[in-house]
């Protein structure tokens, strides 16, 4: 299995944190590349919610179901995307430090239809940093 992970440290509260990046509903409001989301399914807290991400300029459709919740941690599947990910589990964690809070975004999936393990890492690993560094400045 791939991984590929970016955390962020940041001098707010771990509940400041929480409130910009722990509701599954407004991922499009902080992720990079994110144009809309649809809730498709549940209220975005009953564990079996569907969101429908449309990326940015064409890059099509993300279908996503959430997994698990905890106080500051959510984990959701990747159910329909245009990129060559199969069983992909990610989660997205708040993590209180001394001087503030963590903010991590990490996954773990199978690389289909031939593509670079490496590319495709590197990539989703730019996004995830672009994405915490978005909802950094929003704290």
């Amino acid at each position: 299995m791939a991984e590929a992970s970016a955390t962020k440290d940041v001098e707010a509260s771990a509940e400041a944190a929480w409130a910009v990046v722990g509701d599954f509903t407004t991922l499009h409001r902080w992720a990079v590349g994110m144009a809309s989301l649809e809730l498709t399914k549940g209220d975005g807290e009953a564990l079996g919610s569907v969101r429908a991400v449309t990326m940015e300029n064409g890059g099509g459709k993300v279908v996503e179901e959430l997994l698990a919740k905890e106080a500051m941690a959510y984990r959701y599947a990747i159910l329909e995307a245009p990129l060559p990910l199969e069983h992909y589990v990610g989660e997205v964690r708040v993590e209180p430090t001394r001087f503030g809070a963590r903010i991590s975004w990490r996954s773990r999936f199978d690389v289909g239809n031939g593509a670079s393990e490496q590319e495709l890492c590197a990539m989703l690993e730019q996004m995830y940093a672009a994405s915490l560094e978005s909802a950094a400045a929003k704290l």
